[in-house]
């Protein structure tokens, strides 16, 4: 699981504000690995890239990506 953490004054997931909690449905499965990111890419500055290495011994990986905005009007 990759969550993206934003600064307490940020308008959409800052950390704890109800865009930035998990939907039910991800939160309530086992994650192999949960990333706090602070970037746009979950690879600056956690460690996502060595632990994908890590996991290499004889297995395929495949890595999705999911976004999802709050609209409303």
């Amino acid at each position: 699981v990759v969550q993206h953490d934003a600064p307490a004054d940020s308008p959409l997931y800052a950390v704890g504000a109800p865009a930035w909690r998990l939907h039910p449905e991800v939160a309530g499965r086992r994650a192999d690995h949960h990333i706090h990111k602070r970037a746009a890419s979950a690879f600056a500055g956690t460690d996502l890239a060595q632990w994908l290495k890590a996991k290499q011994r004889g297995t395929h990986i495949a890595t999705t990506a999911g976004l999802v905005y709050e609209c409303q009007t």
